[in-house]
């Protein structure tokens, strides 16, 4: 054989071989940190059971990458539709006083739990753009039923902030958007939150995760969602709280503002004490304000214990959902206004 083929040869081998081991690494990673999320495990947030005396749902399915979702509508009797999409947490009931909120404001709420999330199917989701292609899966059913030719306003926050920030200009029966708490480069943002920072060594480092995503979502794994608002006429409202220790606003959609050619995009800063934060931006104050005294007793118990799992506990003890769970009626409002103009 001749030699510089076989050179080629060994050469392109190696960069595969590599190229495999690393993806497999990054596989094991997704596998250990990105578990699926049960309600069960959160006990201070509202299930179904909690509220289903006052509000009524029709569930469905859909799938979504081979896994079945189950898609949940609130406010059956409403007319104007909301494509609600959740952040990081054990299925849509996380939100449920915002979903609540919006019902009482007139909206038929149309929700889902994420892949191996709540009542949906999977053992793992695929990072934090797994949002995104479950909410593409979404409309994918959406329009194989009575709300194909409806029009719809899309809500997200967190991941749910990013998806919807993505999906600006993509469906043409979506209105208006509003994103809030949402993070704009999926990659850079997952480093900065596992390595502390996201600098260029901090990037190589976690090649595996990439090239896991890549290989599980295709070449939009790593999609900014500014990139995409940009290129777009739809109409978005970007929220961001100004103390956001979670999305930090250096990472979020909003600190975009000015590369965003889009001018249909608006913005709001929150930068109330209460409401500063990445869940605060939508809890109520006196809700902020119980859930501080919940957490004094957990630091509490902690100093003492030096048991996360102890500390839990104790601040769970006779907790009150009702007090735990309450939507930002002022912000509420602000969405409401926002839709209707």
């Amino acid at each position: 054989m001749n030699p510089v083929l076989l050179t080629i040869i060994i050469v392109l081998s190696s960069l595969l071989f590599i190229y495999i081991v690393l993806w497999l690494f990054g596989v094991f990673i997704i596998h250990k940190f990105f578990k699926r999320m049960d309600l069960e495990n959160s006990p201070e947030l509202f299930t179904y059971d909690d509220v289903k005396d006052k509000y009524d749902r029709k569930e469905f399915s859909f799938k979504s990458f081979g896994k079945v979702l189950k898609g949940y509508i609130y406010g059956l009797n409403n007319d104007k539709i909301i494509v609600y999409v959740h952040g990081m947490c054990p299925g849509h009931c996380g939100y449920l006083s915002d979903i609540m909120a919006l019902v009482d404001r007139g909206y038929k709420v149309i929700t889902y739990d994420y892949t191996a999330t709540g009542s949906s199917e999977g053992k793992y989701f695929y990072g934090i753009s797994q949002q995104k292609y479950d909410l593409k899966a979404l409309f994918k059913c959406l329009n194989n039923t009575e709300y194909k030719d409806s029009k719809v306003y899309l809500y997200g926050h967190s991941m749910g902030g990013y998806a919807v920030g993505c999906s600006c200009g993509k469906y043409k029966n979506v209105e208006k958007i509003v994103s809030i708490s949402g993070f704009d480069n999926p990659y850079r943002f997952l480093v900065s939150v596992i390595n502390k920072n996201d600098s260029l060594l901090s990037r190589i480092t976690f090649t595996p995760l990439r090239i896991a995503f890549f290989m599980h979502f295709g070449i939009h794994s790593n999609e900014k969602a500014s990139k995409n608002i940009s290129k777009s006429d739809g109409k978005i409202l970007i929220i961001h709280g100004s103390n956001d220790e979670i999305v930090n606003i250096k990472y979020s959609i909003l600190n975009k503002k000015n590369e965003i050619k889009n001018k249909n995009a608006e913005y709001i800063l929150m930068e109330d004490e209460y409401h500063n934060r990445h869940n605060t931006v939508i809890a109520s104050t006196d809700c902020v304000k119980y859930q501080m005294k919940l957490e004094e007793v957990f630091n509490e118990e902690f100093a003492k214990t030096n048991d996360k799992y102890k500390a839990r506990m104790k601040m769970l003890e006779g907790i009150d959902k009702f007090k735990f769970n309450v939507a930002n009626d002022d912000l509420m409002n602000i969405i409401d206004e926002y839709y209707k103009k």
